[in-house]
């Protein structure tokens, strides 16, 4: 534990230590969990451990300190022992990322959570870590496979076909509405009704068009039906999976600090996987 002046970007960093002291308690749980000798006990007395991930997450008004603590906690793992060779570390600073990128520049509501992803993938990426992450790439790729088989169905249907108004409606909408299930927008009733060529008063009877049409015109599988219905939850997945292969020889350490940048929460976050 550091004994002299604490400095953080800089600055003196002065308080939090009961705050410090927690966080380093934590590592310490997850040091001692992850040990050689505490898997081998834990094998051999058939004991199952919890080791889902800590989650630190620094909340409150503007103005109290909340990035100088994570970024405070950032250090500490990153630079004390026996911390800095028993984790992997990655810190995100939000706000310098959305000032950087163009596709963060626009309101909290039009940010695509896929986006948010990508940006998480570019950081570990620039860490070194592309090796671990053959899972997300496959599955942004399959994504983006089942959107284009999408978008051919929607142009080869004929004038005189039953779907031709699905054109009309394109993919984008097409997606919202099979992923909203019955909770169609009001928006999308009138172009609705004129693609099915009737009007249907409920979201249920429009939700079954479109998937009839998914299913005799797209011909998607199981698998590309699945991934087309709940996109974000597949990548999730996949991000979470690659994250998790990098944990395997050295516990991770996340420190994202968001603050009200485009995300859906406020404050700052500290994770570890364990």
């Amino acid at each position: 534990m550091t004994t002299g002046s604490i400095f953080v970007e800089g600055e003196i960093f002065l308080g939090r230590l009961d705050e410090q002291n927690r966080f380093r308690e934590a590592l310490r749980t997850v040091h001692r969990e992850s040990s050689a000798v505490s898997k081998l006990k834990d094998r051999l007395a058939d004991k199952k451990v919890d080791r889902s991930p800590f989650i630190f997450l620094v909340f409150g008004e503007g103005g109290m300190g909340k990035s100088k603590l994570v970024r405070r906690f950032h250090d500490i793992v990153s630079t004390e022992i026996p911390f800095r060779t028993s984790f992997k570390t990655i810190f995100i600073d939000w706000e310098l990322k959305r000032h950087a990128a163009l596709d963060l520049q626009v309101s909290r509501e039009s940010i695509r959570i896929q986006t948010i992803f990508n940006h998480f993938y570019a950081e570990a990426i620039r860490a070194g870590w592309k090796r671990h992450f053959r899972t997300y790439n496959d599955a942004v790729k399959l994504r983006l496979q089942i959107e284009r088989k999408v978008s051919v169905a929607l142009e080869r249907e004929s004038s005189e076909s039953r779907y031709a108004g699905f054109r009309d409606l394109g993919a984008e909408v097409i997606a919202a509405i099979v992923r909203r299930g019955v909770g169609v927008s009001d928006r999308w009733q009138a172009p609705l009704a004129k693609a099915t060529g009737e009007i249907v008063q409920s979201g249920a009877e429009k939700l079954v068009h479109v998937n009839e049409w998914l299913r005799t015109r797209v011909k998607l599988s199981p698998e590309e039906e699945a991934v087309y219905r709940s996109p974000n939850e597949h990548l999730a997945t996949a991000l979470g999976e690659s994250f998790a292969s990098i944990a395997k020889s050295r516990k991770l350490v996340v420190s994202v600090d968001h603050r009200t940048a485009g995300l859906t929460f406020g404050g700052s976050t500290v994770e570890m996987a364990r």
